[in-house]
């Protein structure tokens, strides 16, 4: 199942508020991420929310798409055993580093191809 925007139920509110917040070390302040999906990624290594930002900006290379940077990244979370909120996760964190990094991701890079039918006459 890949990544899609769309699938992610972080409240539009919410991900404001972390988009135009500090940093902060605390894993649990990206929404998504609560005490389990913590301790899940502490036990493969990703202690703080630099980390998590800093993996993601390390699987990012120049022939790799937003669509597949995100998948990967998404793919990656449910290697490491994350399996609720990953949607919410991917989306938090693409968002997040967007701002600073602005061509790394953007929503409409998942959009579905519009219905092209054409009318006969």
């Amino acid at each position: 199942m890949p990544f899609a925007p769309s699938k992610s139920t972080v409240k539009d509110d919410t991900l404001v508020e972390f988009l135009y917040s500090d940093v902060q070390s605390d894993l649990e302040c990206v929404p998504g991420i609560g005490p389990a999906n913590k301790e899940t990624l502490e036990k493969h290594g990703i202690e703080t929310t630099y980390q998590l930002f800093g993996y993601f900006l390390q699987i990012k290379t120049a022939e790799r798409d937003v669509v597949e940077h995100c998948n990967i990244f998404f793919e990656w979370l449910g290697q490491c055993g994350v399996k609720n909120n990953r949607h919410n996760i991917t989306k938090s964190v693409a968002e997040k580093l967007a701002i600073s990094f602005p061509n790394l991701y953007a929503e409409s890079y998942f959009m579905e191809p519009e219905n092209d039918m054409e009318i006969n006459c």
